[in-house]
């Protein structure tokens, strides 16, 4: 016991990354448990999110069957799971991408979610906007 120190944890590498990753108490935990270290700076999960984030299909009649296999794949593929930021949920066609600033309810520019008025989204891609848009700021 003698041999015991109580100092401060020193960086770790983290070998996603091939970084060093700042001591746990400056960053905040992943809340997706995907196999990942259990913390990891906002800034290297935004590229995740950003990286992962499917295609957004046009707002013409191909790109909604294109949206219509993507939520068709991710539900196969998820089994009732909400989408996390390791799990991206399909965008709505011709919508903004994800951490764009963009409303959460409609997946539009121009104004904020208090003053939305458009066709609101799917509840699931309500919550991958808003994961994303939180990793952001």
């Amino acid at each position: 016991m003698q041999s015991v120190s109580l100092s401060p944890v020193p960086a770790q590498p983290n070998p996603q990354h091939g970084r060093l990753m700042p001591a746990p108490q400056a960053t905040r935990p992943i809340t997706s448990g995907q196999g990942r270290t259990p913390f990891c700076p906002d800034t290297d999960r935004l590229v995740d999110v950003l990286r992962l984030a499917l295609p957004i299909p046009p707002a013409t009649p191909a790109g909604i069957i294109t949206y219509t296999a993507q939520i068709t794949a991710w539900n196969t593929s998820n089994h009732g799971r909400a989408p996390n930021e390791l799990r991206p949920y399909p965008l709505s066609p011709g919508s903004c991408p994800v951490a764009s600033g963009e409303c959460w309810l409609c997946g539009f520019t121009g104004h904020m979610r208090r003053d939305c008025t458009g066709t609101k989204v799917p509840d699931p891609e309500f919550k991958w906007r808003s994961i994303a848009a939180t990793i952001k700021t």
